[in-house]
């Protein structure tokens, strides 16, 4: 492409995930869970939070689904996981007070950005466990695809 091509583009390229592949990624979730006899919600959503799939075992509580949508749509849209951006904010009382005002935002663990050669192509959300069952999940199910929950480097 050339320097004049690329100056007078109108439109960007983005990457994230597929459908087909965040249907495979909730439904190993699940799996995970029913093995464990746990209760879950999981959530993949895009970069920018829109979702993409949702998946949840029969008897999971109510606000599980809701709060798996928000872990996904937080760590999709500040490629960090849900825990390690509550302990970055949560020295800055005035950072914490704005992040607090926001529909979406959720610091519960268990939410984490789904990496593909460095870049978040997406946001995997587990609820309805314990904080660290929830991790457990989420963790096992991106690096059964071949995908990375963390930056490399």
């Amino acid at each position: 492409m050339t320097q004049e091509k690329m100056v007078t583009m109108k439109s960007i390229d983005r990457r994230e995930i597929n459908s087909n592949l965040a249907l495979q990624m909730v439904g190993y979730a699940i799996q995970l869970a029913e093995e464990k006899g746990l209760e879950i919600s999981a959530v993949v959503c895009d970069p920018r939070g829109h979702l993409v799939a949702l998946a949840r075992t029969d008897n999971v509580m109510p606000p599980a689904i809701e709060y798996s949508i928000d872990k996904a749509w937080t760590s999709a849209n500040f490629s960090i996981n849900t825990q390690a951006l509550y302990e970055r904010i949560s020295v800055k009382p005035p950072v914490a007070l704005g992040f607090a005002n926001r529909d979406r935002v959720l610091f519960f663990p268990g939410g984490f950005p789904i990496f593909e050669d460095n870049t978040c192509i997406g946001g995997l959300g587990i609820s309805g466990a314990k904080d660290q069952d929830d991790i457990d999940i989420a963790q096992a199910t991106i690096k059964k695809f071949g995908l990375a929950f963390e930056k490399d480097g």
